[in-house]
Order: C-alpha cells, then structure tokens, then sequence
C-alpha cells in the first residue's frame, strides 16, 4: 500500500510540474522583452515627456526600436520562425523605453559632489536647476563658480568713521544696539536684559529688561548710534555690517539638498543628472540609479498584412470552381515596465462559388476553452433559534462498574495470548529445565591502582527480584505485540 502512494505521489507531481511549466509557457509566449537601451543613453540624449507617468514626474523617453515577433503565433524573444518560414511570417513592432527619473536621487547626488571637490562644486554651481534652488534659499549666494552663504560681520567700532552704537553712560561703542544694551545691563547687577527696541529712523534704541520682583520688561536704558554706515559697510536692521560670505556646513548642504528635490523642469533635471554622474566613478551606475520606472511605449494596434490563396477543383462532370481564402491578423498590445504583451486575431474570409463567409479566431482565449463557470452565491446562514432551543436531553455517557483497571488488564492479556498466531509463537523458544533456581551473574575481584587496592564484588539478580517477575508477563505480552506488528507490516507491505 505505501509503495502504491508513493507511486501515487511521484506521478502527481510529475504532472503537477508539467501543469506549470505548460502555464509559464504559454504565458512567457504571450510577452516579448525587447532590448532595453542603458538609462544614461535615455536621459541623456531622448526627449523629456512626463505625460506617460503619473503626477506629472520628470521622463525622458529614448529612441524608437524595431522589434519583432511571430506573425500569427506567440513565441519567447529569442526564439527562431518556424522550419520553412520567411522573413513575412514576421511582424515589425516599435517600442521605445521611457524613464522616470527621482529628483531626490538627483538631488543627493548633486550634494555629494559639492561636498567632495571644489571643482564638483564648480561644475555644480553653473547647473540651471542649482542656480534656481540657490535663488529659494535666503542668504545663499552662487557666483557662478562656487556656492557661499552670507555672513555679515560686525563692523570694528574702535577704528573710528563707521556706524556703532553708545549707551549712556558708557562710553565704548558697540557695533549692534543689541550688544550695546546688553553691555549696559552688565553694569546693573539688579536687573536682567531682554530685548532691545530700535527706533527714530534707527538712531534711537530702548534697552529692556526686569527685575527677580518683575515679571514684565520694562524700559531701562537708551543707546544712541553714532556715526555713519558708509559703503562698502551696509546696514541691516538698524546695525552696520561689513559683508562677507562663509562656505556652507552640513545643515546647509541639507538645505540645498532639499531645495535641489523640489526641482520639476525636466531640462534642468536632466543637465543636474548629467553633471552628477559624468563626474562619478560609475557613470552607467549612477545614471541608472536615478531611475524610478522604466514603460514601454508603442502602438496598441497593428493590421499584419493579408496573404491569398486561390485553389481550383474539378468536379465529375468536369467543371472547375475556385476557392479563395484571405488571412490577415490583427495585433492588440499591451505594455509594461520592460515587456510587452500582444494578442492575435486572425481573421479568414473564404470566396466559393460567388458565396463569401468570415471567420475570426483569436489566442486570447484558447479555442475550446471554457469560460470560467460563475461562483454560486453565498450560501444563507440559517436563521437563530428561537424555540425549542436546548436541544435533546443530556444522558451521561459513561456508566461505573465493580470492574477495576487492573482486571481488564488481565483479561485483555489473556485473551491476546489465545491468539493462535500467539499461541504458535509463544512456544516456539519454549525450553523446559528441570531444577535448577533464577540465575544471578555476580564477580568478585581486586582492582590494582598503583599501590592501591580495591575490592570489587557485583551481582546481577534484578531479573530475580519480586517486581520484576510480576511485571514480566506484561514486559513479554507488550514485547510480543510490537514484534508481530512489524512482522506483519514487514510481510505485507
């Protein structure tokens, strides 16, 4: 029996296997993997298109290619016509690759190679996308070369003939109102600046702070400018500064980063991609890194063109007829990331005798096939109890007897040993000894360890002892059962 579901079991699969791979073969012919030109080539040298993605996403979309395939049957790329066939056996499809492309890949990569090298940083700074992100960030400034962030400094007061600031009664001038005040506070070991108010055309400027006893600001001070802000110094706030530029840290790569992700021309997007990866160690890498999806684009229909066949018959009264036959198919495709799939229609249209019938065939669906047989509906949980609810009386199932464990016990091995195939067996080794007592081994002797010695006295008797002769015949009857089990499977089987 176990043989018979093994063989059982090896056939099913066998033609479990051959169910799948009919099923990827007739899907694999179905799909055409036309040659995908490299990513770099796409976005460097196709037209930009975002129409064919969705939410208006930066694409590019390559040249146009020439594939091929069975005109009338479906087969994997790759594979050869039929023996005997011609090049019109073939029919010409044209794809074309398109990429959408992730202007926060873009972005990321741009960063990196401002941070690495100055002239990464050159190159950079004369892309049209980084000038515009440069534009969204206040207090960034490119001159075409390199990207700085502004950093006013301070004018020196104590050179004389620029624009600081007094607070009576100190007379040291200070470049800010605000450090003007603060120095005033600093004299005041009672109160506690925080803020200051610049006023009057930015001459004037009221220094605030407070006391422990005050919650509220209050006016305390008065700082006054003094002199000028003469150019080249320019004045911010009320402050005179003299203008200087900073190279930008982490955070401010951070922040041109994220301006450079929000970058939606294509035409920028492309020469940022094309600066980043032309200068990486791995152009063809990098470029198709940048690239989200791939789509196919192509026609969704094509006619095939139409072959005729004319034969003659002569009849028993010697008259001829002509049939004619014409055959043209119809091509529907369907497109993916880097596939396509089509379908064939074929339409006959056959001429007899003046008499012209049409037929139309198609391997989107397997002639003969059946069409999928609908699920029946949902079967109608019945409707909750409502009388008669407590179902049949309970009745206890089991009934106590004077019978005890241990006589069934005996009464079970007892009849288990009238069994004749039993019966046959348990004689089989019977040996009959007159005499004689339960044998015990036992071994008396000196065990030598250098200059040491230790007595050794055993004695095997526990097939002798008392437990062990009342527990032999149930020891033997389960023995016995096992043994004819596997002898039997062993026999049978």
């Amino acid at each position: 029996m176990d043989r018979i579901r093994r063989v059982s079991r090896a056939r099913l699969w066998w033609c479990g296997l051959l169910c799948v791979l009919s099923v990827a073969a007739a899907e694999a012919a179905t799909r055409k993997y036309p040659a995908q030109p490299p990513a770099g080539d796409i976005i460097k040298y196709g037209s930009s298109g975002n129409t064919y993605f969705p939410n208006g996403a930066a694409a590019y979309v390559g040249q146009e290619y020439i594939d091929q395939h069975m005109a009338g049957n479906r087969f994997k790329a790759g594979d050869a016509p039929p023996s005997g066939s011609g090049s019109s056996q073939t029919q010409k499809v044209p794809v074309k690759s398109a990429v959408k492309v992730s202007p926060v890949k873009a972005a990321k990569a741009a960063a990196g190679i401002m941070r690495a090298t100055v002239a990464g940083m050159a190159v950079m700074a004369a892309q049209a996308a980084v000038i515009w992100a440069v534009d969204q960030i206040p207090d960034f400034d490119s001159d075409g070369y390199k990207i700085q962030k502004k950093a006013n400094v301070p004018v020196d007061c104590t050179s004389g003939g620029v624009s600081c600031w007094k607070a009576s009664p100190l007379t040291q001038p200070f470049p800010s109102a605000e450090s003007a005040c603060q120095a005033w506070f600093g004299t005041k070991p009672t109160l506690t600046y925080t803020s200051t108010y610049i006023y009057n055309n930015a001459t004037l400027a009221i220094c605030y702070g407070k006391t422990s006893a005050t919650s509220n600001p209050v006016g305390y001070g008065l700082a006054q400018k003094i002199g000028t802000c003469a150019s080249p110094n320019v004045l911010d706030g009320g402050n005179c500064f003299t203008p200087a530029m900073t190279d930008l840290a982490d955070a401010d790569y951070q922040t041109l980063e994220s301006a450079l992700a929000q970058v939606t021309n294509s035409e920028w997007l492309r020469d940022l991609i094309k600066a980043s990866c032309e200068g990486s160690l791995s152009p063809g890498r990098c470029y198709e890194d940048m690239v989200d999806q791939r789509k196919q684009l192509g026609p969704a229909m094509q006619m095939g063109p139409k072959s005729s066949t004319t034969t003659t018959t002569t009849g028993p009264d010697g008259m001829t007829s002509g049939t004619t036959t014409t055959t043209q198919n119809r091509y529907d495709y369907t497109y993916g990331d880097t596939f396509y799939d089509f379908t064939t229609t074929t339409t006959t249209q056959t001429t007899k005798d003046g008499q012209t019938t049409t037929t139309e065939t198609t391997d989107a669906q397997p002639a003969g096939e059946e069409p999928a047989a609908e699920e029946p509906p949902p079967e109608e949980e019945p409707a909750p109890c409502s009388a008669n609810c407590d179902g049949p009386a309970y009745v206890d199932q089991y009934t106590p007897t004077d019978k005890t464990k241990e006589q069934e016990l005996d009464s079970y091995s007892s009849r288990f040993s009238n069994i004749p195939i039993m019966s046959a067996a348990g004689n089989f080794f019977a040996v009959s000894v007159s005499g004689g007592s339960c044998p015990v081994w036992s071994y008396q002797g000196q065990l030598q360890v250098y200059a040491s010695s230790m007595p050794i006295d055993l004695e095997f008797d526990f097939h002798c002892l008392p437990w062990f002769i009342v527990l032999g015949p149930w020891i033997q009857a389960v023995m016995a059962l096992g043994c004819t089990f596997i002898a039997i499977r062993i026999a049978l089987l």
